[in-house]
């Protein structure tokens, strides 16, 4: 009696023959179209010339949030201290941002670094292979337009869990927002007088010496050492201990600052505003009052002949959250201000106009009328604007169309690109995320692919789809052996995460860069650059099933190692 071949059978038969399958199967990564058009490549291809999915960098000095302790430190620093397994927030399936459990971070060397910025402020500096996430899916900087929309978070809520004192957390707050160096030593300038009384108490408390020159300044002592310490940052950002607050001492901190230089204004609209001349602390503000999950405007003016910075607060529920999270600690009076907004209508809106492309296609395929995906006839498809939360859930359940839902519920706000600015060459690092392959990095959302590496996996596990039995070989091809030890790293890093394939590997060995599975199968890792030192004679009669070449090789240098190796297939 013969086998009775079941289902399963024919589902893992599919999975074993398709590498996109195989790759959300087993390394739980569902690939995107892109991804799915290279891991099931029409053609019977021996090379495969990668583009530049790995390597992909982030400058040094840019910074990413501690998910656990808020902490908000360097990607430079962080690799310095071999830090391995911070958690991060990044981003779902369905579009909401989760803790990760780790990351790794690899120099990888000097890089071209592209700055990007975005409507509200927030900009971050990477390598122009580094793809951001765009409507229409990942995208490298590269291929960006100024223009186009890309992903930030609506909120980062994350608070850290010191508490120094409610009182030192508020002092904090006027010097850093207040302190002026002179000649004659340090003064505290304060403009609102209902703040001054309060300043004079908060001062008291704390133990710090200070009197008075006029109504509205203050002599500060510079033997007061645990505050001039707390503050000798403040012409770079804000002092590093602030960022690992707790949320009640972070909420004071701020409401200190804003009680030095910020205002509340009610006419037409109710805003919230704050300035400074210091760029880098602007930006570090902006990022503290999104873990309340309010998002603040950066605006640029020029005041005396000299750049100015606003960060303002325009949108309806954005005043009210300040108000009710930070307004409540501060001496300034806010009440009228939140009143006022609480008249304004809501016009935020948090997807943008190249949604309506989506929505239009999927109304079309479903044969539906306008007025039915609106639920209402006299509702417009505006398409030049882009589309508030509430249209776009109403949208989305009229339609049944989850990609929409997903977007409307996200934890994401799409901002414009207003400019992508060459800044010279860098040191720049790798951050590999497992679990997720994206991270949020100076508030905006970056990615790290993975399809040259679940290829390779695939046709060693799987004997190049059954093709060759006895094992395939995979030889890689980079320039740099730094860029070999990238891949090698990620390549490790799926097998340990994965027990079936753990269990599948015979041997690995870093020098040379050599990984052996129990089915004969071998991934062989190589440098062929100019610079490599062997000059590619590594390389020299390598029998290869599959040949990776990355893209940053001179076309000298590929052309070399196709000669070079000798293939199993013809």
């Amino acid at each position: 009696m013969g086998e009775t071949v079941t289902r399963y059978d024919d589902d893992m038969t599919r999975i074993m023959q398709d590498p996109a399958l195989w790759a959300e199967y087993h390394l739980k990564q569902k690939p995107r179209w892109y991804q799915e058009q290279i891991l099931r490549h029409p053609h019977n291809r021996i090379v495969l010339r990668c583009g530049r999915r790995l390597g992909k960098c982030i400058e040094g000095s840019q910074r990413i949030l501690n998910a656990d302790t808020g902490a908000y430190e360097s990607v430079a620093s962080l690799y310095e201290k071999q830090i391995k397994h911070t958690p991060l927030y990044s981003l779902q399936e369905d579009y909401t941002f989760a803790k990760t459990k780790s990351f790794f971070i690899e120099d990888n060397g000097i890089k071209p670094v592209f700055r990007v910025q975005v409507k509200h402020g927030a900009e971050v500096v990477l390598t122009g292979n580094h793809p951001v996430l765009t409507i229409d899916g990942w995208k490298e900087v590269d291929a960006l337009r100024v223009g186009e929309f890309i992903a930030v978070p609506k909120s980062l809520p994350v608070f850290g869990k010191d508490s120094p004192g409610l009182n030192r957390a508020k002092m904090a707050g006027y010097l850093v927002g207040g302190l002026t160096q002179t000649k004659k030593g340090p003064i505290l300038n304060i403009s609102a007088k209902e703040v001054v009384p309060v300043i004079a108490k908060t001062a008291a408390e704390v133990g710090v010496s200070i009197h008075k020159k006029t109504d509205q300044n203050y002599f500060f002592h510079d033997q007061e050492k645990q505050f001039l310490e707390l503050i000798e940052e403040k012409e770079t950002g804000l002092p590093k201990e602030i960022f690992t607050y707790d949320k009640t001492h972070l909420a004071v901190f701020l409401a200190a600052l804003y009680d030095t230089n910020g205002w509340a204004y009610k006419e037409r609209i109710a805003e919230i505003g704050y300035g400074s001349r210091n760029h880098e602390q602007i930006k570090e503000i902006k990022h503290l009052l999104l873990r309340f999950g309010i998002d603040a405007n950066i605006v640029r003016r020029i005041l005396a002949e000299k750049p100015y910075y606003q960060l303002m607060i325009y949108a309806k529920k954005q005043v009210i959250s300040f108000v009710d999270q930070i307004g409540l600690y501060a001496a300034k009076d806010y009440s009228e201000v939140k009143a006022f907004a609480e008249t304004m209508s809501e016009r935020e809106t948090t997807l943008p106009p190249k949604i309506w492309e989506y929505i239009e296609k999927e109304r079309v395929a479903k044969g539906m009328k306008k007025y039915e995906v609106t639920g209402n006839k006299a509702e417009k498809f505006r398409k030049n604007v882009g589309l508030t939360e509430e249209k776009a859930k109403r949208y989305a359940e009229n339609l049944q169309y989850p990609f929409l839902y997903d977007l409307a519920r996200s934890d994401i706000y799409w901002e414009e690109v207003i400019s992508i600015v060459p800044e010279g060459e860098k040191q720049t690092y790798d951050v590999f995320v497992p679990e997720t392959h994206n991270l949020i990095v100076e508030d905006i959302l970056v990615h790290n692919t993975w399809t040259m590496v679940a290829h390779m996996l695939w046709v060693a596990f799987t004997c190049n789809g059954g093709k060759d039995p006895r094992g395939a070989t995979c030889v890689v091809a980079t320039p740099y052996d730094t860029q070999a030890r990238l891949i090698y790293n990620e390549l490790t890093k799926f097998i340990d995460e994965n027990e079936v394939l753990s269990s599948s590997v015979k041997s690995r060995t870093k020098n040379p860069y050599f990984i052996e599975f129990n089915n004969g199968s071998q991934i062989k890792l190589f440098t062929a650059g100019t610079k490599s030192g062997s000059g590619g004679g590594s390389l020299r009669g390598q029998k290869a099933t599959w040949l990776y070449m990355d893209k940053a090789l001179s076309l000298y240098a590929v052309m070399r190692t196709e000669k070079l190796c000798e293939f199993k297939e013809t």
